[in-house]
């Protein structure tokens, strides 16, 4: 493996390799965008092995076929990856984490790419993010910038993105309670509307308020799992950016 340019300059200032990556690691942890997290790589001629070194990552790479993202509800969805391979013809891998947020999200997809990492212009993200947010007490406007942020920046690389909207609850006992209107935040509708590259799948809120489709407050049992991942899949035809109102 080739020394980087920032790796060189640090070993011979005194400096140590950690030195460099706790440096990179503090500079990942303010969410940086991908673009300016790949303009602060070129003009300190940090490697993508560094970022990788740093993170605990495999550098550089190639994401293709189905991609899934973002929190619980594909994260677990083992009958989802088989479904979409079925459907499309091509192979699903599953990048998803329980609990995640809409931050946590982008910062993993900033973090591969500033390693080096590539989307095959032909994949497809099927996000599912933002519900952990609101009933954390994100803020809308922080969210939705989020969002904006993801799929655009994979649109940058030709990947289309089926996002699930969330409803807006403000609390797990709002979400027991059904104290939340189903409706898909606008929020995402949003998003979607400004972003050709997104498909809006919007069953999310109905299958939370039906409660013979869950195995607990937030999670879907697997005739609610069925009803997800079939609206999923449904909205795949939907890429003429002709979101639901």
């Amino acid at each position: 493996m080739a020394i980087s340019d920032a790796m060189r300059y640090r070993m011979n200032t005194g400096g140590s390799a950690e030195d460099l990556y706790s440096t990179i690691r503090d500079f990942l942890a303010a969410s940086p965008d991908a673009a300016t997290t790949q303009a602060a790589m070129r003009q300190y001629g940090i490697s993508g092995e560094d970022v990788a070194a740093a993170t605990g990552g495999a550098s550089g790479g190639l994401l293709s076929g189905n991609i899934l993202a973002g929190a619980s509800w594909n994260s677990s969805n083992t009958a989802l990856q088989n479904q979409l391979t079925e459907a499309t013809g091509q192979a699903t891998s599953n990048y998803a984490v329980a609990g995640s947020t809409t931050t946590d999200t982008l910062n993993q997809l900033n973090t591969y790419l500033a390693g080096g990492g590539q989307f095959d212009p032909n994949a497809t993200v099927y996000l599912q993010a933002g519900g952990v947010d609101f009933i954390t007490g994100v803020d809308k406007a922080v969210v939705k910038d989020n969002l904006n942020q993801i799929v655009k920046t994979l649109g940058d690389q030709g990947v289309n993105v089926v996002l699930t909207g969330s409803p807006y609850a403000k609390s797990v006992e709002d979400v027991i309670t059904n104290n939340f209107d189903p409706k898909v935040d606008q929020i995402f509708t949003d998003v979607a509307k400004a972003n050709s590259n997104v498909a809006l799948v919007g069953t999310q809120g109905e299958i939370l308020q039906n409660k013979a489709l869950l195995v607990d407050a937030l999670h879907t049992n697997a005739e609610g799992t069925a009803v997800y991942n079939q609206s999923v899949i449904d909205a795949l035809s939907q890429f003429k950016n002709e979101v639901p109102s």
